[in-house]
């Protein structure tokens, strides 16, 4: 990233994890998962092992041959089959109110994958509160209209 270059809220940074490239046989063998989103966490994989770098969403997505609708899906993918979790904080650099860091897991997790965090480092909601939040307020809002 360019110096005062203003990061979109996705565009986070990843967590390190260390060693050399070795991919888990649960997403090698998970048969809900995609080729395309097996070859996207194996790409990310071979990179955020790498000591003393640090490496963006966007970044990945310039290295691939796919456009971004592809590049999205295959993100979306692995963010849903548990394998790929946000965790959005407050405050972050570059311009941005908010600091992004992604977590790639060699064994998913079901449930939540994007956790929203106040400025005490405390989980103050996720993707499915919003969602069922949303869910709530389109029931009102019918039950009024």
């Amino acid at each position: 990233m360019q110096k005062g270059e203003i990061r979109q809220m996705g565009d986070g940074i990843f967590r390190r994890k260390s060693g050399f490239t070795a991919v888990d046989n649960n997403i090698a063998r998970d048969k809900k998962i995609s080729l395309k989103a097996k070859g996207l966490f194996l790409l990310i994989q071979s990179y955020i092992t790498m000591p003393e770098a640090t490496w963006l969403k966007s970044d990945f997505q310039r290295m691939t041959v796919e456009g971004q609708k592809a590049f999205e899906s295959a993100w979306k993918e692995l963010k849903e089959l548990g394998y790929l979790k946000s965790h959005i904080m407050p405050n972050g650099k570059n311009g941005s109110r908010f600091a992004t860091e992604f977590e790639l897991l060699d064994e998913p997790v079901a449930g939540a994958h994007t956790f929203y965090y106040n400025s005490k480092g405390e989980i103050t909601s996720t993707n499915l509160t919003k969602q069922a939040r949303a869910k709530t307020k389109e029931k009102a809002d019918n039950i009024e209209g």
